[in-house]
This record gives structure tokens, sequence and C-alpha cells, in this order.
């Protein structure tokens, strides 16, 4: 059984539809990439994903449970966390403050040091505000955030945005290392060939639909593929 399943997803804005009639899974330990090209529906995806837009229609569908029917902080709450692509700590709070404020923790000390393990440059640094932090342990601090729950699913959109080539491989690197976590991953990304590395299994999204869906390694195999959404 797939962890989250989407069948016959719409979603948009106003009378408008972005994603029109979009099917795909991720199960248990994978790493899933959408890719496409900018205006292909990814980050509409991502938002109805996490119940973030207004006129969604279809299912959705987390590990037996309906997400249609619940609104976006309650997604948290059955076990999903989120990294948007901006904003994704508080600058004006310490490092271990923007770790207290994560929703849905059991015991909320024990599970620091456990992030601690996990982090520990965050460690080192948790009485420093966010916003002194640097890209890379900035991104760090956001992940651990999300996995402060012990989510199923992290749902990670453009983690890689803005960040330096040598801070891009970083984050990449922390991503494929979320399923020994215990977190299964939802990543939608620009650097589609990066991505598609580190993945099981991948989705090409254009005009808000799925045009080519295979295994990672054999999407990045698949020239005519390439060339039209990767870049070449």
């Amino acid at each position: 059984m797939s962890l989250l399943t989407l069948r016959n997803v719409r979603a948009g804005y106003g009378d408008t539809d972005i994603v029109t009639g979009l099917d795909l899974h991720v199960d248990d330990a994978e790493i899933v990439t959408i890719a496409g090209t900018n205006g292909s529906g990814k980050s509409t995806l991502v938002k109805a994903v996490m119940g973030l837009l207004a006129r969604v229609a279809g299912e959705i569908d987390l590990d037996g449970t309906d997400l249609m029917a619940l609104p976006a902080e309650d997604r948290i709450r059955v076990g999903m966390s989120y990294v948007p692509q901006v904003a994704n700590v508080f600058a004006s709070l310490t490092v271990e403050e923007n770790l207290l404020v994560a929703e849905g923790v059991g015991d909320v000390r024990a599970r620091m040091a456990e992030i601690h393990d996990m982090f520990p440059a965050l460690a080192e640094r948790r009485r420093m505000r966010a916003g002194a932090l640097s890209g890379g342990e900035r991104q760090q601090l956001a992940f651990a955030r999300a996995l402060m729950p012990g989510p199923k699913l992290m749902v990670l959109d453009e983690p890689t945005a803005a960040l330096s080539p040598a801070l891009v491989d970083q984050v990449f690197t922390l991503i494929e290392g979320l399923p020994k976590l215990g977190a299964a991953v939802l990543l939608v990304e620009q650097r589609a060939r990066q991505a598609l590395q580190i993945s099981d299994r991948g989705y090409i999204l254009d005009q808000g639909r799925v045009v080519l869906d295979d295994e990672a390694q054999a999407l990045l195999a698949d020239d005519r593929m390439a060339e039209l959404y990767l870049g070449g």
C-alpha cells in the first residue's frame, strides 16, 4: 500500500485549473521527485497536497487517511511535514526556539536530543538566532524542525533555491538521508537531474499533467525527456 496517493487531482486558482487530473503515489522510505518546466504545476501540486489551496478536487490519501477532509494544520498532525521554498525558519527566534514551536511532538526534550544528534551543527548553535545562520545551516534548521514530530512524509518545495553550488550538494545529501530517519520524501525541485540522482522514482509534469513517470534512473537515461524537461 502506498503511503501517499493522489487520484485525479485538480487544483488551481480562481476559475483556472493549473493541475488538471493528476495521479501519483509515494511509497514508504521512497524519495520521489516532481520535475517539469516553469509553469508546469509543481508548486500548485505541493500546495494541494499540503491543504494550502481553496479549490482542490479528487482524492488525496496519506496512509489510509483522507486528507481532502483535513485543513493544513491537521495534515501535519497525521504525519506530514512541509519545508517551503521561502520563509522556512523564524529568523528572529533562536535555533532551539524554532525547534520548540514544531507541532505534534510527544516528548519534546527527548526529540530535541535526537535532532541534535542528527544535526550537530545546530546543537552548537542552539542559542543563536536563526537569522544569523548561514544558508546551509538555515536549511538544516528547516529540515530539523520538519523532522521534530517524526513525520511519515516530508514535502519539500525547491529546497535548493538560491543556494550556492556547495550548499546545493549539502542539501541533496541531507535529503538522501531522510528515509533512514523514517520519512519518505516528495520533492519538487528545479535542479531535476541532481534530484533524480538521489531519488527512487520521478514524475514529469507538463501543463498540470503527468507526461512521464518511471524509475529515476530510467528518466535520467531518456535522452528525449532530458532534452524537453531537464535542460538538455
